[in-house]
């Protein structure tokens, strides 16, 4: 989705293309302007007409071209909705990682925690992990395998009491077969 938001030029069916990509290249710059400030260092107000200004140009163009609007804006949806939809028997994890930043959100039908983790050289551990799996001579695959569930699983344990678990990986865990992690030569799939 971030590939096609960042397009600049669209071809629509039945759409005004040129009013389209004018939308798109406004989405574009406003989000451009909000990374650019720090957004806490603004006044309330101010903080708020930019937000707004973004949501407005969203609306025109769920409006003017909304199958294009879903390809490139994602809507939010409540903790509360999804819980709703999970079945008792399973758990969402969900990771965010940025740089060295990497949280877990654990969610349930009943709860939902908070869990910050370690990000530092993640994206290594996670690439030595795959290369070692490929590699039939290799005796490195369980250590790496076990520091990864060490890491990013284990502290998830208290609240993960359910058979199911549903994974939503970000940035580099999209190249981590979580299933092959192990504990004490248990695989997290089994």
């Amino acid at each position: 989705m971030d590939l096609l938001a960042s397009k600049l030029k669209f071809k629509t069916r039945g759409e005004t293309d040129d009013q389209t990509n004018a939308l798109l290249q406004q989405i574009n710059i406003v989000e451009a302007e909000n990374l650019a400030v720090d957004l806490s260092s603004l006044s309330m107000d101010r903080a708020s007409q930019r937000s707004s200004r973004s949501i407005a140009i969203r609306k025109k163009l769920e409006t003017e071209a909304p199958y294009l609007a879903t390809l490139v804006t994602v809507s939010a949806i409540s903790a509360r909705d999804i819980q709703s939809k999970i079945k008792t028997d399973e758990t969402i994890v969900e990771y965010y990682y940025n740089s060295d930043d990497l949280y877990a959100f654990v969610l349930t039908r009943g709860d939902l925690k908070a869990v910050r983790l370690q990000g530092a050289h993640l994206g290594e551990d996670v690439e030595a992990l795959r290369r070692f799996m490929v590699d039939p001579n290799s005796t490195h695959v369980r250590g790496i395998s076990e520091k990864l569930h060490a890491r990013l699983f284990k502290p998830l344990e208290p609240y993960v009491k359910t058979p199911g678990i549903i994974i939503v990986a970000h940035g580099v865990l999209h190249y981590l077969p979580f299933g092959a992690l192990q504990n004490e030569g248990q695989y997290l799939i089994d």
